[in-house]
């Protein structure tokens, strides 16, 4: 894991085969997750984007707007909410959609007791094993 410059958030260097093997595993995930996204869901799907999400927000205050009503919106920035996802909650989610036990285990293994270190000016931290988080670069 190295820092970025002056922030403290860490990127995690992923081996060429894990992506390879991470898009495998989406590939076959997404289909069966896609059923189950709401259609107002810009976030983190091929083809939506910020601007999206955006244009919908619009849309909808000037329908209220043009109605006579009120509008209003609360941003939070979530910019952090994958350093924080403990494993168990998204396999309980996984699970919640139908996927069988045999995928909720690979999944749990795959996220499972990864470690993690930093190295800063070349001096090396001690390995930490985590479990509340999704790394940086995880398709």
């Amino acid at each position: 894991m190295l820092f970025k410059n002056s922030t403290i958030r860490p990127i995690t260097v992923l081996l060429s085969v894990s992506k390879i093997f991470e898009r495998l595993m989406q590939n076959q995930m997404l289909p069966f997750v896609q059923s189950f996204l709401s259609p107002l869901l810009c976030g983190f799907r091929e083809g939506y984007s910020t601007q999206h999400a955006l244009l919908r927000l619009i849309e909808a205050c000037n329908k209220s707007i043009d109605s006579g009503g009120i509008a209003g919106a609360i941003f939070t920035d979530l910019l952090k909410a994958f350093d924080c996802l403990v494993h168990e909650l998204l396999i309980a989610k996984l699970k919640a959609y139908g996927f069988n036990r045999s995928a909720l285990l690979f999944v749990h293994n795959y996220l499972d007791s990864r470690k993690q270190g930093v190295r800063v000016n070349g001096s090396f931290s001690m390995w930490k094993i985590t479990s509340l988080d999704v790394l940086q670069g995880f398709v």
